[in-house]
């Protein structure tokens, strides 16, 4: 056989069929930040990427531009002149650090659960519906009937909604 990447149709078909085989784990490994239809809470791990993926970089690069622009005083000859520039460069850094502060202290999980709850009941895949998702799915089967529901195993059949698998 030759190296794994050689020129050859064999090495260009064994490439293709590796490639697909990683895309193929990685798919699987996705998690994507869905509620509980239930309860309406998100699991941990969605959690933590909605902390990531969901904050906003508004107030860091506020932050960055007043810092820059209070170091702009500086180019002149103004006696205390430097007073205003360390104001604004405090300013700036307070900016930054507000924003790493709110990041870490926003609960995706707080407040009304309602509107979570309608989010999850309608993104979500249970019963029925994830039986034949899942049939289809190389062979896989038929979903086994233990159900995580809000982070707790249940004994519910499949079909019987809305336990998920959150």
């Amino acid at each position: 056989l030759g190296p794994p990447l050689s020129l050859s149709a064999e090495g260009a078909r064994r490439a293709q069929a590796r490639a697909e085989e990683n895309l193929s784990k990685m798919a699987r490994n996705v998690v994507l930040p869905v509620p509980c239809p239930n309860c309406g809470c998100y699991q941990p791990d969605m959690v933590d990427r909605l902390r990531t993926e969901g904050t906003s970089n508004a107030p860091v690069i506020a932050g960055l531009i007043v810092a820059v622009l209070s170091l702009i005083p500086l180019a002149f000859s103004v006696p205390y002149i430097w007073v205003a520039t360390v104001a604004g460069v405090s300013v700036g850094l307070g900016l930054i650090g507000y924003a790493d502060w709110a990041a870490a202290r926003w609960d995706p999980n707080a407040g009304n659960s309602e509107p979570r709850k309608a989010r999850g009941r309608k993104r979500a895949v249970w019963g029925e519906q994830l039986d034949r998702l899942l049939a289809t799915d190389l062979g896989a089967g038929p979903a086994p009937t233990a159900r995580a529901v809000c982070g707790q195993a249940t004994g519910a059949e499949p079909g019987a909604a809305p336990d998920t698998v959150t």
